[in-house]
């Protein structure tokens, strides 16, 4: 599952059980379609309509009950259009994917706001913003949508990680090994700490959002207990 962080502050809300309806990107609302051979700005708002059209229908109805037909006509394209750019329905799906995890992946290597100076402290802005990720009705969504879709499409899984939660462990692990370092007992493995560290955020929010919705005030104080759990075992490091 993808964790990276949102460009803005996220509202405080509860998880649903549904995926929200997602609301048309710019790109989408900007491309009106015209006569003739469309230029170069036109072509890329073609692009740009398609995925985020295939992303909202994805995301609302699944992937099996979206048809290409439907997401061309929704999009404003034709289905020669959408064919020519996306052979398969298969093909489409894989590129919205990659494109939203670009995207991510962009947000949260120009938003880093960990700001702690001790290592609870930074592991602490780590837990905290990981947890307001989780509660992002999107990224939420995207998680349901690949575990409904990961026997059909397992590369995409390691997309999601390479992409998503790499990135968020490198920098833990990176705060991990810097802190232990100055402490004179540097951490044998501060990556293999960093992925449990991720792991047990990810898997309570997966395991207990499944059964009842959550808060970002919940997510938080879960944060606050798997650090002081982690640190009870710093010897062990």
């Amino acid at each position: 599952m993808p964790v990276t962080a949102p460009s803005t502050p996220l509202p405080r809300q509860r998880v649903s059980a549904r995926c929200q309806p997602m609301p048309k990107s710019d790109a989408q609302s900007a491309y009106t379609p015209r006569r003739g051979r469309p230029d170069a700005r036109q072509m890329v708002a073609i692009d740009r309509a398609i995925l985020s059209t295939a992303q909202r229908l994805f995301l609302e109805e699944g992937y099996d009950a979206t048809a290409m037909e439907t997401i061309a006509g929704a999009a404003g394209v034709s289905k020669a259009t959408l064919y020519a750019r996306h052979p398969t329905k298969s093909d489409l799906f894989r590129a919205v994917v990659q494109d939203r995890v670009k995207q991510w992946g962009q947000m949260s290597n120009g938003h880093d706001r960990i700001e702690g100076q001790t290592l609870r402290e930074r592991l602490l802005d780590h837990g905290i913003l990981i947890a307001r990720t989780l509660t992002n009705p999107e990224v939420h969504a995207f998680q349901r949508l690949l575990i409904s879709t990961r026997e059909r499409f397992p590369e995409l899984s390691l997309v999601m990680y390479e992409s998503g939660s790499r990135p968020i462990t490198d920098r833990i692990a990176r705060d991990i090994a810097d802190a232990t370092a100055q402490e004179g007992r540097p951490a044998r493995d501060p990556d293999l700490i960093a992925r449990l560290f991720l792991s047990a955020m990810t898997g309570w929010q997966l395991q207990e959002g499944a059964a009842h919705s959550m808060t970002d005030d919940e997510l938080e104080e879960v944060a606050r207990r798997i650090v002081d759990l982690l640190l009870l075992a710093k010897a062990g490091w």
